[in-house]
């Protein structure tokens, strides 16, 4: 019996004990198709950056079917009608509210109405 380190030979994988030399080529192979993708990525990227005429015929067409049928669709025009409620709410009513008490306290409203400072991060003081 040899009491010397095994050594040589080809390198194998311990679970499976094949050879390492097809995995190299599997990564090889892996990375030849990300290279291409990327490539690939790149030139529609380009393309779109251009304005691509073909692109766009695409996003109004979808467009358009989207419409049509959000239209037709009951839970679509709830959803929707929900949103504009939330505009409302957010947007349209403090402003109309505003108008409001501007027009019926006058200039004079500033004077009483102490607005809180506010700290660069968001935090009152």
């Amino acid at each position: 019996m040899s009491l010397q380190p095994m050594g040589g030979g080809i390198e194998t994988r311990i679970d499976t004990g094949k050879p390492l030399a097809k995995d190299q080529d599997r990564k090889t192979a892996a990375q030849i198709r990300h290279a291409s993708a990327v490539h690939e990525a790149m030139e529609l990227s380009a393309d779109l950056a251009k304005g691509s005429r073909e692109f766009r015929n695409v996003i109004d067409a979808l467009r358009k079917r989207i419409m049509q049928v959000a239209s037709e669709d009951v839970a679509i025009k709830t959803l929707l009608s929900v949103l504009v409620d939330y505009r409302f709410k957010l947007e349209v009513l403090p402003r109309e509210t505003e108008k409001f008490l501007h027009a019926v306290a006058g200039p004079q409203l500033s004077a009483f109405i102490e607005e809180p400072e506010v700290a660069p991060e968001g935090i009152p003081t």
